[in-house]
């Protein structure tokens, strides 16, 4: 026996059995939406879901898996238009489509061999690498692409204490004077 709700809320039935025996049930039922945000800055997108596993998906081609593209941030490697599938406590949903444009216009990134991640207390930001990456803008964002910290930095390895912000994602952005990449990272406690 299946039984459809079409909303959330309290659904009470009787159920009478071919015995004739019956059963009285009620169900609070609570659905908790899937985060399918995503921002868009020049071609990253970064899916803003924190805690779910991520596919992202080409719109220009069927929806088809992007292969490899599991991840939070994406950066395509070509021009189209992407979507990311959200997996989040049970339940799977789709965001939108971006279009990506702008993609092979430069054709080597100084910023490819960079690493942005968080240290092992979780609130202390390493940025480290880059080719010749030189003088640098690095700044920290919210999930809605908001400035909440800039730094300037010449050297190639940096780290920012980001204690003073509550945990959650946020969006990192290296800027040099021939490219900008962005990353995600989510700070804890």
């Amino acid at each position: 026996m299946v039984f459809r709700f079409p909303q959330p809320g309290t659904y009470t039935g009787t159920i009478t059995s071919t015995l004739g025996c019956t059963t009285t049930a009620t169900v609070n039922l609570s659905v908790t939406p899937v985060q399918t945000g995503v921002t868009q800055l020049n071609v990253n997108l970064i899916a803003l879901a924190t805690g779910a596993q991520f596919q992202w998906l080409n719109c220009g081609n069927g929806f088809a898996q992007v292969a490899g593209a599991n991840a939070a941030t994406f950066t395509p490697t070509a021009n189209g238009s992407y979507a990311v599938e959200v997996t989040q406590g049970g339940c799977t949903d789709t965001s939108a489509c971006y279009a990506v444009i702008g993609i092979g216009l430069n054709e080597q990134d100084p910023l490819a061999n960079m690493s942005v991640r968080l240290d092992a207390d979780g609130h202390t930001l390493l940025v480290v690498g880059g080719d010749a990456m030189g003088r640098s803008t690095i700044t920290v964002r919210d999930v809605q692409g908001r400035p909440l910290r800039t730094e300037a930095t010449s050297i190639s390895s940096s780290r920012f204490d980001l204690a003073e912000l509550p945990t959650g994602p946020y969006l990192v952005q290296v800027t040099t004077a021939k490219a900008q990449r962005m990353w995600r990272v989510v700070l804890v406690r």
